[in-house]
């Protein structure tokens, strides 16, 4: 999924039954980590590679048992007018799990999320930062804006799956989820009726 607002993880848990993967630092985030434990994160530290083999392993045993993991595959947030490119890494992250883990094979199944009324009038701009938290002045103000914003519709579109083994090309995936997410992006900004025609390769 791209990844937007601290929000994300609220809006793509209600509909959905995925555990999310974030890092370390969002566990002791006042207000967000805990919501986050709510929807089962899996919390990884990439500076340390005896967490990231444990995380590695945790998600292998999610994704064997037909569980689905979530991944911010940007890598961090954006203002939600586009879309980063996405990390290749994290598919990899993924596919090594899958080895781990005994997993034949999975379904990429990319995700869009987009704030697209505030107050029921199409998102602006300029209001796209607000609702992003990127121009607040400190996390106090990040949680502030957090429980005291006006009503935001929120809109979650998922696209074609992507089948992925552990000897598929985890950039050809991950370029193929990137393109698939972005199109939807667009399409839901523009406030589209019908989103593009979406393949899997």
């Amino acid at each position: 999924s791209n990844h937007i607002s601290w929000t994300d993880i609220i809006a793509i848990g209600s509909v959905a039954d995925v555990t999310f993967v974030a890092k370390q630092g969002v566990r002791r985030t006042f207000f967000v980590g805990f919501m986050a434990t709510l929807q089962r994160t899996l919390f990884v530290d990439y500076n340390s590679r005896v967490d990231t083999k444990r995380s590695s392993t945790e998600m292998a045993r999610r994704l064997a048992g037909n569980a689905a993991v979530l991944l911010f595959a940007e890598g961090h947030r954006d203002l939600g007018t586009h879309v980063q490119p996405f990390r290749s890494a994290l598919v990899g992250a993924a596919q090594a799990a899958m080895r781990d883990g005994g997993a034949a094979d999975v379904a990429i199944q990319p995700v869009t999320i987009a704030y697209t009324h505030l107050q029921g009038l199409p998102v602006s701009r300029t209001e796209r930062a607000d609702i992003s938290g990127l121009n607040a002045r400190g996390f106090k103000q990040v949680v502030n804006n957090l429980l005291t914003s006006n009503v935001k519709d929120v809109t979650i579109a998922f696209g074609a799956p992507i089948a992925m083994d552990v000897g598929s090309d985890r950039k050809v995936v991950t370029r193929l989820a990137e393109t698939q997410v972005r199109r939807m992006l667009v399409a839901l900004n523009r406030h589209e009726k019908e989103l593009p025609p979406v393949f899997a390769g």
